[in-house]
């Protein structure tokens, strides 16, 4: 506003300025012959500025302004969601609101997501009975989680059987490349979970994480990133991915495997405290 009343008064100025004196009674055109153009003396570059289609756009503006800065944070104010508590070994007091777990990036895999409800860590297996890359670490996983760890570490592969309050260091959970239901039962080790062989999950989530065998490249029409097999381990509370590279991790850490990996997910906590 103390833009417009400047402009305002400057305009009138300019009026007053322009208007001549009777005492004088010179005519105030210009003279004839003289073969130069008179020159636009300051007032008149005030025209355009002071004129009242420049006010009007410094009036929008400021309204525009107003609005930018008072109304638009209230417009996507939402009233507090139900908090739903998930607990995590680094933080088991750690409280997630159902609106902002279903905006995590995994929340519409219904499996996965459950598991991630009753374990800390989830390890996603993309393999298939048929690849021979995938036999040996198959073998190197059950090896590793079999008999006391299974027991102690591993969420059960039964989901009818898990608790409510039940909670366990680590899920696997096998996305298959299988041909059909029957080779990927058959396959299966105790502790994993299967994802079930004709939903559409297990299609979405190789798509998600662009990891699947070559066969399968022209069905999923992805750039695929990592090939089978493939051992994706995430952080349960975030979802974000602690490791791509769990294959190598069970050559180079053996059995201290599951300390390795939640190691690190500490090592994401501290930078979680750190940073935010």
């Amino acid at each position: 506003f103390w833009v417009v009343s400047t402009c305002t008064t400057m305009q009138k100025r300019r009026n007053t300025a322009a208007t001549p004196s009777n005492g004088e009674g010179k005519s105030s055109k210009p003279m004839k012959g003289t073969g130069r153009k008179k020159k636009k003396s300051s007032k008149d570059k005030d025209v355009f500025l002071c004129g009242p289609f420049f006010r009007n756009a410094v009036i929008l503006s400021v309204m525009l302004l107003l609005v930018g800065y008072v109304v638009l944070p209230f417009a996507g104010h939402e009233e507090p969601d139900k908090l739903t508590k998930r607990q995590s070994a680094a933080d088991p007091n750690k409280i997630v609101t159902h609106h902002e777990f279903n905006k995590l990036p995994l929340a519409h895999f219904p499996v996965v997501s459950e598991a991630m409800n009753h374990a800390d860590l989830v390890a996603l297996y993309f393999a298939a009975s048929w690849c021979p890359m995938s036999t040996p670490v198959t073998q190197q996983l059950n090896d590793i989680f079999s008999g006391e760890q299974q027991q102690e570490n591993l969420l059960p592969s039964n989901i009818e059987s898990w608790k409510e309050h039940d909670r366990f260091p680590l899920g696997i959970v096998y996305v298959s490349s299988d041909k059909d239901e029957e080779e990927m039962k058959s396959y299966l080790k105790p502790g994993w979970i299967p994802l079930p062989f004709h939903t559409n999950e297990r299609t979405l989530l190789k798509k998600h994480f662009r990891t699947c065998a070559k066969v399968e490249l022209p069905i999923l029409d992805i750039q695929r990133k990592f090939e089978l097999p493939t051992i994706i381990i995430l952080d349960s509370t975030t979802q974000g991915v602690l490791s791509t590279d769990g294959v190598s991790d069970l050559t180079e850490y053996g059995k201290e495997t599951l300390e390795h990996w939640q190691d690190l997910l500490s090592l994401a906590r501290a930078a979680e405290k750190k940073f935010t």
